[in-house]
């Protein structure tokens, strides 16, 4: 056994499969502890492995621990016919994912975890049912067209002729016309939220508090949105600033689900980078920037606990060129730790306690570089070497924990 392996081998446990039941959980849920919000990372948005084990963790979170709000890495508006699913029955889960924002969504593995939380959901009373927000951005459309079709209920909340063109129209392309636009997009959400706190009782009746409650709620995302495209729309190309302000908004976002929680806690899936505290620590000169898991670390402090994922060879879908996803094989040799944690369990999967490992006086000298993890997004850039697939990071100080991953498959689309 290799040094690492026997160094990290006394806080690594064997995974037997990509479902791993509660008991096989166990040393996971030691990492937890009085968590409230509790980080779902990936290391690719397409690789099947990681969608199965990461709803098996989310199920035993479900069951056996009380969490009641999944918080996904999508646009909170568009997410909202998925929660009607997951809730109520209303819908169907196929419908409900084709309506979210990115492929990624789009796959068996996220099927088959809609449809467990919704068979969990059947016979629970209302206060006891498991909901679904998403915590990112889209456009501007999507909050407006629910508040719109919202207001068409209560005769006291007229609709503002704003909120028509909001939900209508694209964001126009000339510069001075989008800034108006958008202007309008600000201005319209703090006046129906005024509204929406006179006329409480009003929608309270027609509705349900339920419903006010989330229609305050889709202003703030109103808000966020047409800051955000503000500043993305801004810049031709990527714009590194646009990208931290939406870890910021999703943070934001995530804390508003802790307040509004039905039950005893949050479990947050999104891509590794954004759960992670600290730094992007991705191979770009801006990757500085604080992630959305350190904003929530910093308003949370230790109720937050991040997990990571990580694979040492395999396939995973990624979008290249155009917008269909191709398959694509993971480039280098694998990270240090992942192959370490999978020689210590000697298994196709393994959980490392990274919190506990970190405290070891005897692993201070393995702990005080920085570790790669790969590090796929969802739009890739074909021609990038392996260094452009991996972060390198202060493990101990982003991560309490990491689930490692032999071989992995893409993710299979519906």
């Amino acid at each position: 056994m290799s040094e690492d392996a026997a160094g990290l081998g006394r806080y690594s446990y064997p995974l037997a499969s990509m479902r791993p039941d509660s008991e096989t959980l166990r040393p996971f849920t030691d990492t937890v502890e009085d968590a409230a919000i509790v980080g779902l990372g990936e290391a690719t948005h397409g690789t099947r492995e990681f969608f199965e084990l990461k709803g098996a963790v989310l199920r035993h979170l479900v069951a056996d621990c009380g969490v009641r709000t999944v918080a996904l890495e999508t646009d909170f508006a568009t997410t909202l016919a998925l929660d009607e699913y997951i809730r109520t029955g209303n819908g169907s889960a196929v419908g409900a994912l084709d309506n979210l924002v990115l492929w990624v969504w789009r796959v068996e593995s996220i099927r088959a975890t809609v449809e467990w939380l919704r068979t969990f959901n059947e016979g629970r009373p209302p206060g006891d049912r498991v909901r679904a927000v998403g915590v990112s951005l889209s456009d501007p459309s999507a909050p407006a067209s629910r508040l719109r079709a919202l207001l068409r209920e209560v005769a006291e909340i007229p609709v503002p002729g704003r909120l028509d063109a909001l939900a209508d129209d694209p964001v126009p392309d000339d510069a001075a016309a989008r800034e108006s636009f958008l202007d309008s997009g600000v201005a319209v959400a703090e006046s129906l939220r005024d509204r929406l706190d006179t006329y409480r009782p009003a929608v309270v009746d027609t509705r349900s508090s339920r419903e006010w409650t989330l229609a305050r709620r889709l202003c703030r995302h109103l808000e966020q949105t047409c800051e955000w495209n503000r500043l993305r729309l801004a810049t031709e190309g990527f714009d590194p600033e646009a990208f931290e302000q939406r870890d910021r908004h999703m943070a934001e976002t995530v804390g508003w689900c802790r307040e509004t929680d039905p039950g005893d806690g949050v479990a947050v899936w999104a891509h590794n980078t954004h759960v992670k505290r600290g730094s992007f620590d991705i191979p770009q000169d801006w990757a500085a920037g604080e992630t959305m898991g350190e904003v929530i670390a910093q308003d949370h402090g230790s109720a937050y606990r991040p997990y990571a994922t990580d694979f040492t060879e395999g396939r995973y879908r990624a979008v290249a060129d155009g917008t269909d996803s191709e398959t694509f094989a993971a480039s280098g040799p694998p990270t240090a730790v992942t192959a370490a944690t999978l020689e210590a369990v000697d298994a196709q999967a393994g959980f490392l306690d990274i919190e506990s490992a970190a405290a070891d006086p005897r692993l201070d000298s393995w702990f005080e570089r920085d570790r790669e993890l790969r590090a796929v997004a969802a739009l890739v850039d074909p021609d990038a070497g392996p260094s452009r697939r991996r972060t390198e990071t202060d493990l101990a100080a982003s991560f309490d924990g990491l689930f490692a991953v032999e071989t992995t498959e893409p993710s299979v689309p519906l």
